[in-house]
């Protein structure tokens, strides 16, 4: 009877692990939404100004941005992601919440290329940890002629609670690793100042438009 018992435990305590891994033989999919920080305000004249955005990814493996592990931590099944549709739209929102005008064919140019969007998980005894690393090539045009370029990066670190999906921290990952990456780009005081220059018009002298917290600041 005890052996029975014993025997029944270890069965649920391994289903529970399966179930909880997320099913590690299974392909998964992460759909990141860019969501407008409310900490920075919108750009005094940028709605005199429209932009057209281009996206292109250029990962080595296009639209691999992890993969599953199983309790050993062995490799399993390829997470995807639709990189160039989730960076477009994010680019869109995030421009427009600055408020500049995101026209199809602008002559000024927002151009972004992705370079790398990757998501690494890390078994523990507890649950899964999940670090997240982004790079993207900025440039700005104007007529086709480069007024600004730049290369951006980010790394980002989200540790699962306990008793939750894998997958939960995957996509929660890759949210704040897009979100982290899109707002850096849009927050550079030197990105801002190209968008004005490229469509002829003075920069505000506050080339963030921030308004960052006084607890925020005093950190």
């Amino acid at each position: 009877m005890q052996h029975k018992i014993s025997t029944t435990a270890k069965a649920v305590m391994l289903l529970a692990a399966v179930s909880l891994s997320g099913c590690a033989f299974v392909p998964d999919t992460v759909h990141p939404a860019y969501k407008p920080t409310a900490q920075v305000a919108q750009l005094k004249n940028a709605q005199d100004i429209s932009l057209s955005i281009l996206v292109k990814n250029e990962k080595k493996h296009p639209h691999r941005v992890s993969v599953t592990l199983d309790g050993y931590g062995i490799p399993m099944a390829s997470v995807d992601m639709h990189v160039q549709k989730v960076f477009q739209e994010a680019f869109e929102k995030a421009l427009e919440s600055r408020g500049f005008r995101v026209t199809p064919n602008a002559p000024e140019q927002f151009q972004v290329v992705v370079k790398h969007f990757y998501l690494k998980e890390d078994q523990h005894f507890a649950a899964p940890s999940h670090k997240g690393y982004a790079k993207l090539s900025i440039a700005v045009t104007a007529q086709g002629h480069t007024v600004f370029s730049s290369d951006f990066t980010t790394h980002t670190y989200y540790e699962q609670p306990g008793l939750a999906f894998t997958s939960v921290g995957r996509h929660k990952t890759a949210e704040i690793t897009l979100n982290k990456i899109v707002n850096k780009v849009v927050t550079d005081p030197q990105v801002i100042d190209a968008i004005f220059r490229a469509a002829g018009k003075t920069p505000p002298s506050d080339l963030t438009g921030a308004t960052v917290p006084a607890s925020v600041a005093a950190k």
